[in-house]
């Protein structure tokens, strides 16, 4: 079984790409190589049968969220990019966890020792948690200074990130993916007004710095920008028509559809975020806040202790 080698993303974001930081660390990935790294012991019917649902659930976590396979270095889908901000993929994400989970919990730990007694109980922490989550509207704060889907969208399509660059498919993969980023910079613009409207927004200081990223990223025309990289480094040896069909293509994609959903972010965050942007710092402040940062210490110190308590204890 191939399994999965590297620690699997958010499962409501996967990817700064998505922006929404509510849903808790996914240490699914870990469960899995838990199993495939126990010891040689005999396995149960019922460890067997858990690490075959690890892969499948692998594998349709995946097929959910692309930019998590391009990160894992698996191609298949890096032509894709859903709606990740969404209502709808947001209500899918509940189904998809609550359907393994309910799956995983009929199989029930009786039985399991050591690192598959072990791998249930991570599977079962980390949907418990993101479900948890889901009271915590971090899809109402999409960017941020630190990360968020226009800096990584930067990354990828400069060719210095995951996204890779090396055959003619490779590029059209790029293309289709690219011209996806319109829906989600629209979307990130729609839910920060439902956060506004709610009461969720960010830090002041936090957003006053998102706007010189934003000012680096947009420029003037296609050629000035660093989607223009995989151009100006497209390998010798594409064929001639593809060469100029591609940058044709980028040309039209980065000057129609990327800059002006950059420019449209970049318009909105400066000109109607940032005034409701709020002067206070901790969680706390918003809407059941003390509950959203509680759950937070819970998920990231795996200990019930309050975070009272977790100051207090230094």
């Amino acid at each position: 079984m191939r399994a999965p080698r590297v620690a699997l993303l958010p499962v409501a974001l996967m990817l700064a790409l998505a922006g929404c930081a509510s849903a808790p660390p996914n240490d699914v990935a870990r469960a899995s190589q838990a199993v495939e790294s126990a010891p040689t012991a005999p396995s149960t019917n019922k460890s067997a049968q858990l690490t075959a649902m690890y892969e499948t659930f692998w594998e349709e976590t995946l097929r959910r969220n692309p930019v998590a396979a391009t990160f894992q270095g698996d191609p298949r889908y890096n032509d894709q990019l859903p709606n990740t901000l969404s209502q709808e993929f947001r209500d899918e994400t509940h189904a998809f966890n609550t359907r393994w989970l309910e799956t995983i919990r009929a199989i029930g730990s009786d039985g399991l020792e050591g690192q598959h007694l072990l791998s249930y109980q991570i599977f079962v922490r980390d949907l418990e948690q993101s479900l948890e989550s889901e009271q915590f509207p971090g899809w109402m704060q999409p960017v941020n200074q630190f990360g968020n889907f226009t800096t990584l969208a930067v990354q990828f399509g400069s060719g210095t990130g995951a996204q890779p660059f090396r055959t003619v498919k490779d590029y059209d993969n790029w293309l289709a993916r690219g011209k996806r980023f319109p829906v989600l910079s629209d979307q990130a613009i729609a839910n920060m007004r439902e956060g506004v409207a709610a009461g969720v927004v960010q830090p002041r200081p936090l957003m006053v710095k998102v706007i010189p990223q934003l000012d680096n990223i947009i420029k003037a025309r296609a050629e000035d920008t660093l989607f223009w990289m995989p151009i100006t480094n497209m390998p010798a040896t594409f064929p001639a028509a593809d060469k100029a069909r591609l940058t044709t293509a980028y040309r039209e994609m980065i000057d129609g559809q990327i800059l002006p959903a950059m420019r449209r972010l970049r318009t909105y965050v400066g000109d109607e975020y940032m005034p409701k942007t709020r002067t206070s710092a901790g969680l706390d402040a918003l809407p059941n806040g003390q509950a959203w940062y509680a759950f937070n210490a819970r998920n990231s110190t795996t200990t019930d202790m309050s975070p009272a308590a977790i100051h207090q204890l230094g």
